[in-house]
């Protein structure tokens, strides 16, 4: 499961928000017939990348879940795509990891 999230936001806001964006996949994607997913977090630079990068996961058909935050007028913080297997993992090769 690759998570993005929004490089703009406080460190522990990139935290919660990831979690957040990463159980809502969750619940989505995952069965117990899953393996446990890996998680690898990336960020990006802010809301308009966000969404910009989950346009380009839907043109390339990876399912994702965009997690947007109530507390901060319902801004989109963070994507979770389902969990990632073979060439889908290349969607994510130019993303940053989070630091």
């Amino acid at each position: 499961m690759y998570i993005l999230v929004r490089n703009d936001l406080s460190p522990a806001q990139k935290a919660v928000q990831a979690t957040h964006a990463g159980i809502e996949s969750s619940r989505k994607y995952l069965t117990s017939d899953n393996e446990h997913p890996s998680v690898i977090i990336c960020s990006v630079k802010n809301e308009a990348k966000l969404l910009k990068c989950a346009a380009e996961l839907s043109n390339l058909g990876i399912d994702h879940q965009i997690f947007r935050e109530p507390d901060i007028g319902n801004a989109a913080t963070a994507i979770a795509s389902r969990p990632l297997v073979g060439k889908d993992r290349k969607a994510f090769s130019r993303f940053q990891l989070l630091m």
